[in-house]
């Protein structure tokens, strides 16, 4: 089940106001093309569908191709129920994650709530987003998981992501709000982490610093560079984990600090980093992770808001936010898998290029 059509055919069929019946993976389709194509919302992909009508039918193979209205995409996405549409996009994604291991090493955890105000029948405010497993190297979204108001806390939402988690030999990488029983389930799921240490967690946060002061590193690696403006100094030390502190959290095996310091906008600034994981590794290999973990910041919160606009979107419907998000990161994910890397310039060589579309999903 590699290829996407093949995912999305096992989502059921779906009947508009009308009593019309669609494929669903079809709407589906539409849409991650449309999107492909550049458009954005609901008029949007229907005139993407009519503009197309003849190049899709040939592509898709229907003799006869009825064009949703704008109304019929915006009760798919309202109808569509997100567990069943995050389950077929985590199937498509195993398959995938199989062929392109040695990309998927460095995965982070990071939650995004999608900034557009939701209010339920009492008038109060809510939120909804997803919290993602991105795979930083090969820039794609392995898992999903929904965020919303009733779930009160991106670690539970976190905690149910890795119970299901089919994947092994991860390095998982996340915000310092984690604490021992989300590290219980990675080292269990056969993965390892490595998790920022920040002054939430004051015992440990305390006992490193001094720790570090008093121990000699193992190892340690220093790393310059200088680029637009801006003089940067890195060192990474490796020491062995030893003390009480650290005998409390789950199977740690290096413990690290990182150093930077230099000037940035003819300011000088240093500061001070440390890291627990439950893995090893060469200093040199430790710098690139560590960096690495911003990557879903970059490679995947950044591209939602800037060139989806995903939070410029009035919906005023808790499942359609989440739906769109999953089409979007399923559109990141097909640019991605197919070697562009700047997700700007592809969509502006994919423009109404319906032929090159479709060849990215086959």
């Amino acid at each position: 089940m590699s290829h996407l059509i093949d995912t999305l055919k096992q989502v059921p069929d779906f009947r508009s106001a009308h009593g019309r019946i669609y494929p669903l993976w079809l709407l589906l389709l539409l849409m991650v093309m449309g999107m492909l194509a550049g458009y954005q919302g609901y008029r949007p992909l229907e005139t993407f569908a009519t503009d197309y009508r003849q190049p899709l039918s040939k592509l898709l193979g229907l003799e006869s191709f009825q064009v949703p209205s704008h109304c019929t995409f915006r009760r798919v996405m309202k109808g569509l129920d997100f567990q069943s549409l995050s389950h077929q996009f985590e199937a498509w994604m195993l398959s995938k994650a199989q062929t392109h291991s040695p990309d998927t090493y460095a995965a982070s955890i990071d939650g995004k709530r999608i900034r557009q105000g939701l209010t339920d029948e009492n008038g109060k405010q809510r939120f909804v987003g997803l919290v993602s497993l991105f795979a930083v190297e090969a820039g794609i979204t392995l898992k999903l998981e929904a965020l919303t108001q009733e779930d009160n806390s991106e670690i539970k939402v976190v905690q149910a992501l890795l119970e299901t988690l089919q994947l092994d030999g991860l390095l998982i990488t996340m915000d310092a709000l984690h604490a021992q029983k989300t590290l219980q389930q990675i080292v269990a799921s056969g993965n390892d982490y490595l998790i920022a240490v920040k002054r939430n967690q004051s015992r440990l946060y305390n006992h490193l610093q001094t720790y570090f002061e008093c121990l000699k590193p193992m190892a340690e690696h220093t790393h310059s560079m200088h680029s637009r403006g801006r003089d940067e100094h890195r060192c990474i030390q490796v020491y062995e984990p030893v003390g009480i502190a650290l005998q409390e959290w789950e199977a740690i095996r290096s413990v690290l600090c990182v150093q930077r310091w230099g000037t940035r906008q003819g300011k000088n600034y240093h500061n001070t980093a440390y890291y627990i994981s439950s893995a090893a590794t060469s200093p040199h290999h430790w710098q690139a992770l560590v960096r690495d973990h911003w990557g879903i910041e970059n490679r995947l919160h950044w591209p939602k808001d800037v060139v989806f606009g995903e939070d410029d979107y009035r919906l005023e419907d808790e499942q359609a936010l989440l739906n769109w998000s999953v089409l979007r990161t399923i559109v990141i994910n097909i640019l991605r898998l197919n070697d562009y890397q700047s997700l700007k310039t592809a969509m502006t060589k994919l423009a109404n290029r319906v032929d090159i579309i479709f060849s990215l999903l086959t």
